[in-house]
């Protein structure tokens, strides 16, 4: 099934100063905005090395070259001075807490399924399940450890957080084309909760970087055409944008008025959405817009290419939003999508 972007009569064609660049040589992890906000860090996926580049592909730079040997995942904090890294050691994850400036090193308990961020990198929020009772925990603690305490159990054994404001922590289920799914929030404070959505099939969800805007795309009961919408911070007010794609492939603007995504050119009939995305088993090929979330006007950045395609992943705009990066799943790579 085609993906009609051309019917929106606002859409606008792209400009031809807008250049994309290739920022690494081999597949990466880990890319982040550094603390100049000039440049984008990231772990090189075979060896762990720590490769520095500025926006547009120049001055690469080596930061470290260390070899960090099965390394999978690595999420910086907000101020960039720790790391959050996932190592897989004979089918075994392990996860250590990382600070650049002590050169300290923290092994975190093996329970534990995820741990993120805080906005202000003074905490951490970590997911642990217990077999035995079938439960999920929410536990947050300070960045160094300390004050350690559980906030949140559920049932739901398949989740994922995501802090998304200094007072609000995400709590989103899996997403599967096949089964229903939910959003809920907590009170990192008291553990007070408020279901955001609930009941839509391949639930996928974005919080805005307000916190007031929930972007999520979502299927039919049998995993197909994803749709992208939004609604307010408690689920209400739901508006479609008539697009086909999946919320993780978009980023807000600071001010949540754009949305920068990549629209897949066609969206697999065979597919289960986005089960099968996820398990690799198929692959996108990305157009670029941006989208003015009030008015739903869209504006081409970057039209399919048809020597070369882009599953575009992990997307997140510079500081002055000047450029779109992303990781192509397709090869591992990063890219950056010079916008202004």
């Amino acid at each position: 099934m085609s993906i009609d972007t051309g019917t929106n009569e606002a859409a606008v064609s792209p400009k031809k100063t807008q250049i994309l660049f290739p920022l690494s040589k081999g597949p990466v992890l880990g890319a982040s905005i550094d603390a100049s906000g000039k440049k984008v860090k990231y772990y090189d996926k075979a060896t762990g090395n720590i490769f520095s580049v500025a926006l547009n592909g120049s001055d690469l730079s080596t930061l470290s070259s260390a070899s960090l040997s099965g390394l999978v995942k690595a999420f910086w904090s907000p101020d960039k001075e720790k790391v959050i890294s996932y190592f897989e050691d004979d089918k075994q994850t392990k996860k250590y807490l990382h600070n650049y400036s002590s050169g300290q090193s923290t092994l975190l308990n093996t329970e534990i399924k995820q741990a993120i961020w805080s906005p202000d990198s003074k905490k951490i929020a970590s997911l642990t399940y217990d077999e035995n009772s079938a439960t999920s925990a929410v536990s947050i603690a300070n960045a160094d450890g300390s004050d350690f305490k559980i906030i949140f159990q559920t049932r739901i054994k398949d989740i994922s957080l995501e802090w998304s404001a200094v007072d609000k922590i995400s709590i989103i289920t899996k997403p599967s084309g096949l089964a229903e799914g939910a959003v809920i929030f907590l009170n990192p404070e008291n553990g007070d909760f408020t279901t955001a959505l609930s009941g839509l099939f391949g639930l996928n969800a974005k919080w805005s970087p307000l916190g007031n805007i929930l972007l999520y795309s979502a299927t039919s009961e049998s995993g197909k055409n994803p749709v992208l919408s939004y609604s307010n911070q408690f689920g209400q007010n739901k508006t479609s944008l008539g697009i086909s794609t999946l919320a993780d492939k978009c980023s807000f603007s600071q001010d949540n008025r754009f949305l920068f995504c990549a629209i897949p050119e066609r969206i697999s009939e065979n597919a289960v959405w986005p089960d099968d995305y996820y398990k690799g088993m198929i692959a996108t090929n990305d157009s670029f817009y941006k989208i003015n979330i009030e008015t739903g006007q869209k504006n081409l950045l970057l039209a399919v290419d048809a020597e070369k395609s882009y599953d575009a992943s992990e997307i997140f705009l510079s500081p002055e939003e000047d450029y779109l990066i992303f990781i192509n799943r397709r090869d591992g790579l990063l890219y950056s999508l010079k916008i202004k």
